[in-house]
């Protein structure tokens, strides 16, 4: 899939998920996908490291296969093998850290905060998952979710009433890993299947549905999911692969014209650009006294004796008036804007110095980008990738008319920053020669710092334009007394 089909079809699911809040809000079908970056593995490793801790409940072959295919390996299957207790211990390391293992403890992730978020705001009525972890329930109460949406733990139950369930929610499907029961293995899902079904069908089909990080291999939850069609509203696959699992049960996908399937994505990626392009802020962050403007209107200060409720009180409408004071949020603004420009920035420093197939077009366009931002910011980062985009150019046209103007535009204002860095004094040099000013570039060298040589040693030896300059006795001389030895080429 091309990447601007994908933001297209992003943006389509922003549009639903607009019209969804006003209808009550959409279903999310969470998997393991979404916790992977928060540090709980995924099915394959979750295998892996079972087998390398308790091999004497594995086969001699599965042993093997841990090391050497995985593929080959059904995780319902290497998790029958274990006791209750022992899969209980299992998730346990990860939620909550193992220091003898030295396994840290999960944390939230970007996902599960955006996620969060568009639950508070009611872009989510309902979400359904499949993991064990707190994660997304503590990302409910980070990022200011009050009162917290109704928890739903139905791995332990054997009847439920679908229509006693209280949105917003999280149904926990398979159990919590603080639970009763913990249903991964191939027996306990299939017992569980009736009940499955009993809440994917009463969700219903005129919701609009977004599945992420979620495989449905060998899982009857994708049964229920292929017999609730059609999906009169949409149904989201947001697929981390190139494609998906190309079973019978997952053919839907790609056959029915209510389901869109959007591939390459990355679970913190993906929903961090749904909340942008629902213009839904992260509150917490972006706005903290709106937290606390929570706080005077649920907490009821007259419960504390007067003088400490009343003082309580005060302190929160103080810290309220410093973080919402104009001048404050204008300067979190402006660092928040300064950090999206060097974002920005590096990844176009990047592709200069990694990407052998840029185009000039996309070089054009991040050298415009860079000059304008150096222009209005004056960020020495920003000269210092400007700089490079013009060596890269250079690299590719060998011709030096259309970046005359351009250079000694950079040369002019990257004299005034070069004792400040390094890299960009480095860039001064290659300019120079670039445009066959070599006198200067020369000067430069002599007056490049012998430390900061020292750490550049590859650059000084295998750069082009270093080697233009080697053909002079001062460069040869200058490279000898640096680096202590005779220059090789």
């Amino acid at each position: 899939m091309k990447e601007n089909q994908r933001e297209e079809l992003l943006k389509h699911l922003a549009a639903s998920l607009q019209d969804a809040k006003k209808e009550g809000g959409a279903i999310l079908l969470v998997g393991a996908g979404i916790s992977v970056s928060a540090g709980i593995p995924p099915a394959q490793k979750l295998m892996q490291i079972a087998i390398e801790n308790f091999p004497n409940y594995f086969t001699e072959e599965e042993q093997r296969l841990a090391q050497e295919d995985l593929s080959q390996l059904q995780y319902n299957s290497i998790m029958t093998k274990l006791s209750n207790v022992k899969r209980k211990e299992l998730f346990k390391w990860f939620i909550e850290g193992n220091k003898d293992k030295g396994i840290q403890k999960a944390k939230l992730n970007f996902a599960h905060i955006a996620i969060a978020e568009l639950l508070k705001q009611g872009y989510f009525s309902r979400i359904l998952t499949v993991n064990f972890d707190p994660l997304l329930i503590n990302a409910c109460y980070m990022v200011g979710m009050y009162p917290l949406p109704a928890i739903y733990d139905i791995g332990s139950v054997d009847r439920i009433n679908p229509e006693l369930f209280n949105d917003p929610c999280i149904i926990y499907l398979n159990g919590q890993h603080v639970g009763q029961v913990q249903r991964n293995t191939t027996n306990q899902l299939t017992q569980h299947d009736p009940i499955l079904q009993k809440v994917v069908h009463s969700t219903g089909c005129t919701k609009t549905w977004i599945v992420a990080g979620y495989s449905g291999e060998n899982d009857p939850l994708m049964t229920a999911l292929k017999e609730l069609r059609p999906y009169s509203n949409w149904l989201y696959w947001l697929e981390y692969n190139d494609q998906i699992l190309q079973n019978e049960s997952h053919q839907f996908l790609e056959t029915d014209e209510e389901c869109k399937v959007i591939y390459a994505c990355d679970a913190d990626e993906t929903f961090m650009e749904i909340t942008e392009n629902l213009k839904c802020s992260l509150d917490f962050i972006e706005k903290p006294y709106k937290e606390l403007e929570m706080y005077l209107k649920e907490i009821n200060f007259n419960s504390a004796t007067y003088s400490k409720g009343r003082i309580y009180k005060i302190l929160i409408g103080k810290y309220i008036d410093i973080l919402s004071n104009d001048e404050n949020i204008k300067k979190l603004q402006d660092i928040k804007k300064t950090e999206i420009i060097l974002n920005n920035t590096m990844g176009f420093m990047a592709q200069f110095v990694l990407d052998d197939d840029l185009t000039i077009e996309a070089l054009d366009e991040g050298i415009a980008f860079l000059k304008t931002q150096y222009s209005e910011n004056q960020i020495i980062d920003i000269l210092e990738a400007f700089c490079m985009g013009l060596c890269k150019k250079f690299e590719i046209l060998k011709d030096t008319n259309t970046l005359k103007e351009e250079i000694a535009f950079a040369l002019s204002e990257a004299q005034l920053h070069k004792t400040k860095s390094a890299t960009l004094h480095a860039q001064i040099i290659r300019l120079h020669s670039i445009v066959g000013e070599f006198d200067s570039a020369i000067t430069e060298l002599t007056l490049f710092p012998v430390s900061e040589a020292l750490e550049r040693k590859p650059f000084f030896l295998n750069n082009n334009e270093m080697r233009q300059l080697s053909v002079f006795s001062q460069f040869k001389s200058w490279y000898s007394s640096t680096f202590n030895e005779i220059y090789p080429h």
